[in-house]
C-alpha cells in the first residue's frame, strides 16, 4: 500500500485514519505494519504501536543484513498466530515494498527464484483495467538486491557475505560530445521575456576500485 498520511497528503495518498480504522476492523489485534520510508514517519500509536520500520530511501535498497531481519520479524509475527497479517508500504507502494515483498516470499519459499517472485509481485500489481504499463518493481539495485536474498536464503543458508573492503583508485570522466550534446536556443522566460541559449552534455563517469582481483570497472550514468 501506499504511505498512510495526513494534511493535504491524504488528498491522493491512503488517508491514515481510514487505513488504521480498516485494520482495527478486519484485522483487530492481528496485524502488523511494515514502514520502509527514511524520510517521513506517522504516529505508531495511529496502528497500536504494532510498526516495524525498516528505513530506506527512496529509489534505493536496504542493507541485506537488514533484509534478513525483516524476514525474521515476519515470521515470527506470522507464527505467532495463525489469524495474524503484514502490511508493507513506503510512499507509492512500488519499489522499496515490492523489494521487501519479494524478499519475503522468497523466504517463505512461495518462490525459489528471484525472477519469479518479481514478475509475480509486478502482476498483481498491476491493474490491466486502468492501464497496461507495468507496476511491479522497476529499479535495477531493488531487482538485484531480490535476486542477492535469492542466493543468501538458498545458496548460503541465510549467511550474508563478509564485506570486501574496497577504495577508489581512479576515475575518469569522458565526454561523448558527438552523440549527446543537446541544444536549446530561444528559450523565453514567461516572466521577464528573456531569451535563453544553452547546451547540456552527458559524460560517462568510469569508476575503478582497487583490492579487488581483477580490478573491476563500473560506470555510472
Amino acid at each position: 500500500m501506499s504511505f498512510p498520511s495526513s494534511g493535504k497528503y491524504k488528498l491522493y495518498r491512503n488517508p491514515i485514519a481510514e487505513v488504521a480504522r480498516f485494520f482495527e476492523t478486519k484485522h483487530p489485534g492481528h496485524y502488523k505494519i511494515y514502514n520502509l520510508c527514511s524520510e517521513r514517519d506517522y504516529d505508531h500509536s495511529m496502528f497500536k504501536d504494532r510498526v516495524y520500520r525498516l528505513k530506506t530511501d527512496d529509489h534505493n535498497v536496504p542493507k541485506l543484513r537488514e533484509l534478513l531481519e525483516f524476514c525474521n520479524d515476519v515470521r515470527e509475527w506470522l507464527n505467532s498466530d495463525s489469524e495474524n497479517v503484514v502490511a508493507m508500504h513506503c510512499k507509492g507502494g512500488k519499489g522499496r515494498t515490492g523489494t521487501a515483498i519479494c524478499t519475503w516470499l522468497l523466504a517463505c519459499e512461495k518462490f525459489r527464484v528471484a525472477k519469479e517472485s518479481l514478475e509475480y509481485f509486478g502482476k498483481r500489481r498491476t491493474d490491466l483495467t486502468v492501464g497496461k504499463t507495468f507496476q511491479g518493481v522497476e529499479t535495477p539495485s531493488q531487482s538485484r538486491f531480490v535476486g542477492y536474498m535469492e542466493k543468501i536464503i538458498y545458496d548460503l543458508n541465510w549467511i550474508v557475505p563478509e564485506d570486501i573492503p574496497r577504495k577508489i583508485s581512479q576515475i575518469i570522466i569522458e565526454g561523448i560530445k558527438s552523440a549527446f550534446v543537446i541544444n536549446f536556443y530561444s528559450m523565453q522566460c514567461s516572466c521577464c521575456s528573456l531569451i535563453v541559449a544553452y547546451s547540456i552534455s552527458v559524460y560517462c563517469v568510469h569508476v575503478f576500485l582497487s583490492n579487488i582481483k581483477p580490478t573491476i570497472p563500473l560506470s555510472i550514468r
